[in-house]
């Protein structure tokens, strides 16, 4: 669930926040250990933060990271 903090800040979703949206979704099947769920709940928090920031370039590379982490769990 999306805090206010970690919800949209542009009225049209960005990459970023799409990446945000898959992420979530991703997360709800994935067979991760509880320290993988755990760093990427904290990366897919520390992307969204960043974005609403306009540290875009910061953003990216927390979400990617969150998404390589899902990518292994398959």
């Amino acid at each position: 669930m999306r805090t206010k903090a970690e919800g949209p800040c542009c009225a049209e979703p960005s990459k970023h926040e799409r990446d945000m949206q898959t992420i979530d979704a991703t997360m709800q099947a994935a067979k991760l250990t509880p320290a993988q769920r755990a760093q990427v709940t904290k990366l897919r928090q520390e992307g969204a933060k960043l974005h609403c920031a306009g540290k875009h370039g910061a953003a990216e590379v927390s979400l990617e990271k969150a998404k390589a982490i899902l990518a292994s769990a398959r």
